[in-house]
């Protein structure tokens, strides 16, 4: 090769090594300005440079500020060998498919990093929160109480081993983990209500009791269960009329709100009929009836219900409900042309039937 073609390549390499570096120094600035999508176009065109690796993090790192997880994902598992994934690495592969909702590769990404790095707590804790969801309660006591037995300063391992304990019925194990957390401020709804349960279930209704006012205190007297919790514990320490007094907040809480209940009712009841299925229809429009029973024109259509499925007898019965409220009606001629049709109708049947 002369001289000419070998610095012409030369020439080449060194223009290409120098564009590659000015795309990653311009991905680097934009992405400090926080302007990750900017930043993503120049470091895809960086993916083939000596420094590969870190450019893959970096433009995982975008992809995560822009909330494309999966995009995230496919960027560190570029990463080649795989052995070269650094544990920070796969934490952000591991969030990214919880953000996803993709359990099964929760799981392995969980099983992976704690099998390498088992005084990870922050995934520790994750793990077990997804065996307790999926209701394997003994393996997520069992890794908690691994972990803690190597660091017992965790308080979020702490947080996971004990609600383990008391979803297993070990109520003593339970409580004694979340006075722990209670000493050191964590003093939320959570901690109180399971508290509570637990002494409660320990027959300290005192402390339940303490306990209970202090979750109901957090909920604004707003949370049936712990109202209900409340309306136990204090019928057992014979306090009546507190109990009773906790029985009607929790009551008024559960007792739906008639007035959407109504137009959920009569939505319903309004798209039975259109599929002419006029037995649902007419329970719908029944149901919205007793949510609000001055709205006058659900009655009429309760009738006309009927009159689908041939049934004359409770047609007229809802036609006459349906005058005998008509004055709520507005009045206006409309209203007062079907009036008059229903009445037409009325006399028609009852001449009938003479």
């Amino acid at each position: 090769m002369n001289k000419f073609l070998l610095f012409f390549f030369l020439s080449i390499a060194t223009q290409s090594v120098s564009a590659d570096a000015n795309s990653h120094n311009k991905a680097d600035s934009l992405l400090a300005n926080f302007d990750y999508s900017a930043a993503v176009l120049y470091y895809q065109q960086c993916t083939s440079d000596d420094d590969s690796l870190r450019v893959f993090r970096k433009l995982a790192l975008c992809y995560r500020k822009l909330g494309d997880y999966k995009s995230e994902i496919s960027s560190l598992l570029r990463i080649v060998p795989q052995d070269s994934l650094q544990h920070d690495d796969m934490r952000q592969i591991y969030y990214s498919y919880s953000r996803l909702q993709d359990t099964i590769s929760v799981d392995i990404w969980g099983k992976r990093i704690l099998k390498e790095y088992p005084f990870d707590g922050d995934i520790t804790a994750s793990v077990a929160a997804d065996m307790m969801q999926k209701g394997d309660f003994l393996s997520a006591k069992t890794l908690t109480r691994n972990y803690l037995d190597n660091d017992s300063l965790n308080l979020f391992v702490w947080r996971q081993y004990g609600y383990s304990c008391y979803l297993l019925g070990d109520y003593e194990t339970a409580k004694n983990s979340y006075i722990r957390l209670y000493k050191h401020g964590w003093n939320n709804y959570e901690v109180n209500l399971i508290l509570g349960i637990c002494c409660g279930e320990m027959d300290k209704r005192d402390e339940a009791y303490s306990y209970l006012r202090a979750a109901d205190k957090l909920k604004d007297g707003k949370d049936f269960t712990v109202l209900k919790l409340l309306a136990d514990n204090s019928f057992k320490l014979g306090l009546a009329f507190e109990s009773a007094t906790y029985l009607e907040k929790a009551i008024s809480i559960v007792q739906p709100d008639s007035c959407s209940m109504f137009h959920l009712y009569k939505k319903l009841g309004e798209t039975y009929f259109e599929t002419r299925n006029y037995e649902k229809a007419c329970n719908a429009f029944c149901y919205a009836s007793k949510m609000n029973p001055d709205h006058v024109l659900t009655y009429y259509n309760i009738a006309q219900m009927y009159n689908g499925m041939k049934d004359k007898e409770n047609e007229i019965k809802y036609y006459r409900l349906f005058l005998e409220k008509s004055d709520k009606l507005p009045q206006n001629e409309e209203n007062q042309e079907l009036i008059t049709n229903i009445k037409s109708i009325i006399d028609i049947i009852d001449d009938r039937n003479q």
